[in-house]
């Protein structure tokens, strides 16, 4: 009796602990227009979505179309532990208050499939990452960011990301894709404690993939239609110019991009 007892009260003091650590404090006064809302919910009759995948785009198209208001509202009192968390954070504040707004994400069902395929695998293979070892999944993106955070509020993953706080996020790699302008497309999944965001740039050479959730397994639908020599050279040539996605380390690609980022206005250390 005394060791449930015991149990029990460890388990309210780690669940006390952990709530002291994350909470999402919201501004109520910072109200976003119906037009707005509107324009940010563009997964909104995504029918294979769920309700938190759904959300986690409409909160991250918000930050992107009104980021000023965004900041106020969600950045601003957002609470949670984490090596330079507080840095980060005051960052992603003073970002989103002097950002130009962005054009909302769309989510795309080839785009999603690919998401739901890390997702799911990862749950059964125990572990997720940027790597495809253990799964059936391809590397089909053109950005992707993954999450641990083990939550069912969207807005949790949404800051935590944006904010990028933790050791080896210096280069702030899943900030600087979720507000980037050069993508167009997004996509979101969850399954247990794993969270994954996906973005492409543009659709030009992306066919039509599916995941079959019984079988694990993905499928490509080539499109039938007639195959011109001139579309055919282009996409050779964009192929050839560029680096195949999975033949690089996602984390060592987005780095490399910011060599050094202790340059950067928004880098901070100790």
């Amino acid at each position: 009796m005394k060791r449930f007892f015991l149990l029990a009260l460890m388990s309210v003091l780690f669940l006390a602990y952990a709530s002291a650590q994350e909470r999402r404090v919201e501004d109520e006064s910072v109200v976003f227009t119906e037009a707005e809302k509107e324009r940010a919910n563009t997964a909104k009759r995504f029918k294979d979505m769920s309700p938190l995948e759904k959300d986690a785009l409409y909160l991250l198209n918000l930050a992107r179309t009104c980021p000023q208001k965004f900041a106020e509202r969600y950045v601003k009192g957002y609470q949670r532990g984490g090596y330079m968390f507080a840095e980060r954070k005051d960052s992603l504040y003073r970002q989103l208050k002097n950002m130009t707004p962005l054009d909302p994400l769309l989510p795309h069902p080839g785009l999603y499939a690919h998401c739901v395929c890390l997702v799911e695998q990862s749950v059964k293979r125990g572990y997720l990452s940027h790597s495809r070892e253990g799964t059936t999944c391809e590397k089909r993106f053109s950005g992707e960011c993954v999450s641990n955070a083990g939550t069912n509020d969207a807005l949790v993953h949404i800051c935590n990301l944006l904010v990028d706080a933790g050791k080896g996020n210096e280069a702030l790699g899943h900030r600087r894709l979720m507000l980037s302008e050069k993508f167009h497309y997004a996509a979101a999944a969850q399954k247990n404690r794993f969270f994954v965001l996906q973005f492409w740039r543009d659709l030009s050479g992306k066919t039509d993939y599916t995941y079959d959730r019984e079988t694990e397994q993905g499928s490509t639908q080539e499109d039938d239609g007639e195959e011109g020599d001139d579309g055919n050279k282009e996409d050779e040539e964009e192929e050839e110019d560029s680096i195949p996605i999975e033949e690089i380390d996602y984390d060592t690609y987005i780095n490399a991009q910011f060599d050094h980022p202790e340059d950067d206005p928004l880098f901070y250390h100790r």
